[in-house]
């Protein structure tokens, strides 16, 4: 690979294209590996191999790309820091062949570094700068987490869809839980919400963050704000799929298990469904709810989240709205 293909996020192109074959007891060297079936993109002369072929390149920003098919070269107790190495022997020795390339996200949490929440720290401030001169209703429903949550507010629209509901809206950028976590208690713990409602893991599951170190940071901030106020209701959204990150959809679709079950233990935590009304009758993003980069949602989009939010905040937060 270039220098450029290196640095590029979630793309690999190889020329000439190789297939190469990890034996089996590679599979045993990292446990928490998802891998997905890939079918090969033409029939073969050779015998095909028992499973699925993988060969892993290591990206700068620590997630790392498969690329499967079938068996032209073994590797043999490959190990990780030197795959990049082997690839290059080789793509020198000529070999040729159709190549299906599949991005994955690999649950490795060796590999996965935590962003530094300071990246935010001036989005951050910007909040407290707008609070000096307007001032904010106590025992609001507080609602917080990354971009799609910030723009929600667009055109005051989360707002107006929960009216008479009172909302403050604190999304901020491109977050994950353990910005959430870092900096509670400029956009959660000084408003003193009655209920918190969470758009986070998103980001989260593309970073390639292991689910238990994202799940430890939700458990964080949920104590906190239980610490300032016990009966705080919290309202956790599923990660929704989308078309940008379409191939991280099975760990996304486990975390989401996972906060389903977590809102099971706890009356005051409630789970809810945005991503069910977001697939199409195919089982993938309908792609008429997002815009131009495939992630982030339109106006039809929200409606959707609203259909589905709004009828649970006014179940559980109707009767605590001042009157």
């Amino acid at each position: 690979p270039s220098d450029t293909e290196k640095t590029t996020p979630l793309q690999l192109t190889i020329q000439p294209k190789v297939e190469l074959r990890i034996a089996e007891s590679l599979w045993w060297s990292w446990p928490n590996l998802t891998m997905m079936q890939v079918q090969p993109l033409r029939n073969s002369k050779k015998r095909r191999p028992p499973q699925p072929l993988v060969l892993l390149y290591k990206q700068r920003n620590r997630q790392l790309i498969l690329l499967s098919p079938f068996v032209l070269a073994w590797l043999a107790r490959v190990e990780l820091m030197d795959a990049v190495s082997r690839v290059k022997y080789f793509m020198r020795a000529g070999l040729k062949a159709t190549l299906a390339v599949v991005v994955m996200s690999l649950n490795l949490a060796a590999l996965a570094a935590v962003p530094e929440p300071s990246r935010f720290a001036a989005e951050v401030a910007q909040f407290s700068q707008h609070d000096e001169f307007n001032p904010w209703p106590e025992g609001a429903i507080l609602a917080t987490g990354s971009s799609s949550m910030r723009f929600w507010s667009v055109n005051q629209m989360l707002e107006r869809q929960m009216a008479p509901l009172t909302v403050i809206n604190r999304g901020f950028g491109g977050s994950v839980f353990n910005d959430l976590n870092h900096y509670l208690d400029q956009l959660v713990l000084k408003y003193r919400p009655r209920a918190v409602m969470i758009y986070e893991g998103d980001n989260d599951i593309a970073l390639g963050l292991s689910q238990d170190a994202i799940l430890d940071s939700l458990s964080s901030v949920i104590a906190q704000v239980h610490d300032q106020n016990a009966q705080t209701r919290f309202y956790l959204l599923s990660v929704k799929p989308s078309i940008s990150r379409w191939l991280h959809w099975p760990a996304m679709q486990q975390l989401n298990e996972a906060l389903q079950a977590l809102c099971a233990t706890d009356a005051r935590l409630v789970y809810i469904d945005v991503a069910s009304p977001m697939l199409g009758e195919d089982n993938r993003p309908r792609p008429d709810i997002y815009v131009a980069d495939g992630l982030h949602l339109n106006e039809l989009g929200y409606q959707l989240w609203r259909d589905a939010v709004r009828p649970v905040l006014m179940e559980g937060e109707r009767q605590f709205e001042p009157r």
